[in-house]
């Protein structure tokens, strides 16, 4: 369980933790502040929470229906990392139909297996994708981005004296075009960093 947490292969900081604790509860409860808030910010309190509470369970089989319930709810989530690692682990370690149910997921996050439980999978994420608050938000930020910069450019070439081929018409729109899409292609992706910090998804700003 520690692992699915730190992400890795290699044990972390939790792993080494839980050496010298009981349960998960304690290991993390040792850790600094700044480690737990990053656990937090990846899964968010609630995956914790809960994954705390499934380390504690004693019942193989309950321990195993539960983390592949947990799992498709992080698939839904869109937290592909985690879920696959829970659909890796269920598949790995339990027997009978829970490990082939959790297969079949891992198969079809992965696209590989059966095309229905692919198809369903890519709807979901469609579905998913298309409602995306920030992808919204993006979209709509650098779409108008485009607008405004594609009018402001025919506006300054229109008013050049000198006519020629890039100041007056398909010129002037190809450049004037060219220019909306590079600040729209700067925009998008700012904006939707700006959109995730604004719901508190943390966010790399150094790519």
């Amino acid at each position: 369980m520690a692992r699915l947490l730190e992400g890795t292969e290699q044990p972390g900081a939790l792993s080494r933790a839980l050496e010298s604790h009981a349960d998960l509860r304690g290991a993390l409860a040792a850790l600094p502040a700044a480690e737990r808030q990053s656990f937090e910010r990846r899964f968010g309190p609630a995956a914790v929470a809960e994954l705390l509470a499934l380390a504690g369970e004693s019942d193989a089989r309950l321990f195993f229906e539960s983390l592949l319930q947990f799992g498709a709810r992080q698939e839904a989530d869109n937290r592909l990392d985690l879920a696959t690692a829970i659909y890796g682990l269920v598949q790995a370690q339990a027997e009978g139909p829970l490990g082939l149910r959790a297969g079949q997921r891992l198969d079809a996050v992965l696209g590989r297996g059966a095309g229905g439980a692919r198809t369903e999978f890519l709807l979901r994420r469609l579905a998913h994708e298309a409602s995306e608050p920030t992808a919204l938000f993006a979209m709509g930020m650098a779409g108008t981005a485009f607008r405004l910069t594609r009018l402001a450019t025919l506006s300054r070439l229109a008013a050049t004296p000198a006519g020629n081929f890039l100041t007056r018409g398909f010129g002037a729109r190809a450049v004037a075009s060219l220019t909306g899409f590079a600040v729209e292609a700067t925009v998008f992706p700012l904006a939707g960093r700006a959109a995730n910090e604004a719901l508190g998804r943390s966010q790399d700003w150094s790519a």
